[in-house]
């Protein structure tokens, strides 16, 4: 399995403070807190403060990680040193609202000689991470077919007579090359198809307390009998199934790549895997 790296900009603070840290705590607010363990906010925040990057963490391996910390009581901080820590010491507030964002937590590093060290970060969308007190980053990046609007869109296509595709895959050369572009693109599309085929291969009940029974295995066991494609009768059911198995996994807290959102998530695996 992939050692963690260090992606919090929070557990890298900390790692160049110049005194070693006792004990993290982390606040979380207002959407944050109120989606509580049942959207496991706080294995994720568990997770983070650990090292482990979402796309590097092998979702079988997760509960086993988060066992030991509860079992030892102490914490690998950036996936180094080990510090104290429990459960308490990530403290819900749903009823409090940081005034910038309704998604914002507090990260508070307890240091050896009795000072503290404290983050307030926002997650403002789309993946996107925000610290409080950072300057706004300034973007002078150039696409070569901008366009703000479904409209304006539609009109660079019959200015240019480019697909909707082409359109996009132009612009993303603003930041990277083409071949960083499809690396990546095969990456999110390796998850979406291992997503989908762990949701399937699960069994059992979905964590929280309404007691949901998986039925992605059931569903898939009572088609194996036709291969996808070959009845179109049986089209719908298959990408159906797909869809159901990708946001069984999204429940779980498997590793599921958003399409826009979660909610989402198992439009967009179900479509490519047809």
């Amino acid at each position: 399995m992939t050692q963690p790296r260090v992606r919090l900009p929070f557990t890298l603070g900390v790692r160049r403070s110049h005194f070693r840290v006792v004990a993290p705590t982390c606040d979380l607010f207002g959407s944050l807190a109120l989606t509580r363990r049942g959207h496991a906010t706080d294995t994720a925040t568990v997770l983070g403060l650990a090292g482990w990057e979402p796309e590097r963490l092998d979702p079988d391996a997760a509960p086993g990680i988060l066992a030991g910390i509860g079992a030892e009581g102490r914490l690998p901080l950036a996936g180094t040193h080990a510090i104290a820590f429990a459960a308490t010491d990530i403290v819900f507030h749903p009823r409090e609202f940081l005034p910038e964002d309704p998604n914002g937590m507090t990260f508070t590093a307890q240091l050896a000689d009795g000072d503290t060290y404290t983050e307030t970060y926002f997650s403002i969308g789309r993946g996107a991470i925000l610290r409080k007190g950072a300057p706004a980053s300034a973007s002078n990046v150039a696409m070569r077919h901008p366009f703000t609007s479904g409209a304006e869109l539609l009109e660079v296509g019959e200015a240019t007579g480019l697909t909707i595709a082409k359109i996009v895959r132009a612009n993303e050369t603003a930041w990277r090359e083409a071949a960083e572009t499809d690396a990546f693109l095969d990456a999110v599309r390796a998850a979406m198809h291992a997503c989908i085929d762990r949701g399937i291969a699960q069994e059992g009940m979905l964590p929280g307390g309404l007691k949901v029974r998986r039925r992605a295995r059931a569903i898939e066991q009572g088609l194996t009998g036709c291969v996808p494609g070959s009845n179109p009768a049986e089209v719908f059911e298959w990408v159906s199934l797909w869809a159901l198995a990708v946001n069984e996994e999204n429940a779980a807290g498997g590793r599921v790549v958003t399409a826009p959102t979660n909610c989402a998530a198992g439009v967009l695996p179900a479509v490519l895997r047809f």
